[in-house]
């Protein structure tokens, strides 16, 4: 809360206010990919009090005991490569808590989704890869920029924009960016 300036009271009040805003967007028939820091406190309270079933998991740098997250999790890795299909499309996506400059299939389109940071890396418009934690979610929901990061923007941060990026939001941002190789591949 401290070092992003979050909205709320108290712990106990952002914990609350993550789980409710989780669950009004995440239904029991959705998935939900969780990038990591899941909980300083009792990963196992906060889980069951999410309806969402399937959660896949990511682990992050304050993940210490991965034994109890697989037990509680659909499934647990430190990196995911997950193919999606709709009935329009198909979406490949590479999910870690960190950001990464190229990762598999990053010159054939492949997406790259990340946590970690805060909001705090720059975003690069010819990447195909952005900060989905809660406060850049947040922090977007408002105009809010990463050079905007370490100021007091408390007051026009509301509580319900920490909260999950759905596909489609995804896809918005996306497509917004133009890819440009940075490494030997090339273009695509």
């Amino acid at each position: 809360m401290r070092y992003c300036h979050r909205p709320f009271a108290s712990v106990d009040e952002m914990d609350a206010t993550l789980i409710q805003n989780i669950n009004a967007r995440v239904g029991r028939g959705d998935l939900l990919y969780h990038l990591g820091d899941w909980s300083f406190r009792d990963a196992e309270k906060f889980r069951k009090r999410i309806n969402c079933p399937n959660i896949h998991f990511i682990m992050g740098n304050h993940d210490k005991d991965r034994n109890v997250y697989e037990r509680i999790f659909t499934t647990v890795r430190d990196l995911n490569k997950i193919t999606i299909r709709r009935s329009d499309r198909k979406y490949e996506l590479v999910l870690c808590h960190y950001a990464m400059r190229v990762w598999n299939k990053s010159h054939h389109g492949v997406w790259h989704l990340y946590g970690h940071s805060h909001n705090t890396l720059p975003d690069d418009p010819n990447s195909l890869s952005f900060d989905v934690g809660v406060d850049a979610v947040a922090q977007r929901a408002i105009g809010m920029s990463r050079e905007d990061h370490l100021a007091d923007w408390t007051d026009q941060l509301s509580p319900d924009d920490y909260r999950p990026i759905s596909l489609d939001e995804v896809e918005a941002l996306m497509e917004t960016k133009a890819y440009k190789p940075v490494d030997h591949h090339g273009n695509r």
